[in-house]
């Protein structure tokens, strides 16, 4: 479970992601006009505070758009720097077990081991593990997913390089889409991710 983490196949073909004519809070861009089709991977660039994260947020649906539309019927994941997807308050052993019930003690605690995340960091809260920690957490618990597109808001941030390379790999081997923000453009290359399109 490292580079492999993400390379399940997608279940869907086509345009997976259409946004038309879509204002979104907190921001003073242009109306947003994008379309995304299964398995390509783009990177959204702009300007600190044109709304990159907010933009993810409105797709994902945890902020309401202002106006326009945003059609998908994919299987779409949020993660960002500080990996939110997870429940900080519980151990990692006790989040996947508790999202992924039918999966076995062995299971789980091979997949974490197989990310360095055993024994006793399998059992602490995971808001005690350092954000490269969470990051490997959060990479089994999608192993086990259908994902069809990933929403990454700098998810590069605050990592170490260990944690970054295994990131990157995952990206690069991802059968899926990918919206990708990140300032960092030789992490950008390493996810093997070329076209890109600029918020403004």
């Amino acid at each position: 479970c490292s580079a492999d983490a993400y390379t399940h196949p997608t279940k869907i073909s086509g345009e997976i992601l259409r946004c038309y004519e879509l204002k979104i809070a907190y921001a003073s861009t242009n109306p947003i006009q994008l379309a995304i089709k299964a398995g390509e991977k783009i990177h959204l660039r702009g300007v600190n505070g044109c709304g990159k994260s907010t933009f993810l947020k409105t797709i994902k649906g945890l902020i309401k758009p202002i106006a326009g539309e945003i059609n998908s019927n994919a299987k779409l994941v949020y993660l960002d720097q500080n990996v939110c997807l997870l429940n900080q308050n519980i151990s990692a052993y006790e989040f996947l077990k508790s999202i992924y019930s039918n999966l076995s003690e062995q299971q789980i605690r091979t997949a974490l081991g197989n990310l360095q995340i055993r024994r006793e960091k399998s059992l602490a809260p995971i808001s005690s593990l350092s954000g490269g920690e969470r990051l490997k957490v959060a990479l089994v618990a999608l192993k086990f997913q259908t994902v069809e597109l990933l929403l990454l808001d700098e998810p590069d941030n605050h990592l170490d390089i260990e944690s970054r390379e295994l990131l990157a790999r995952a990206i690069r081997s991802f059968h899926g889409s990918v919206i990708l923000v990140s300032h960092d453009e030789l992490f950008v290359k390493e996810c093997g991710i070329e076209e890109s399109c600029l918020l403004n």
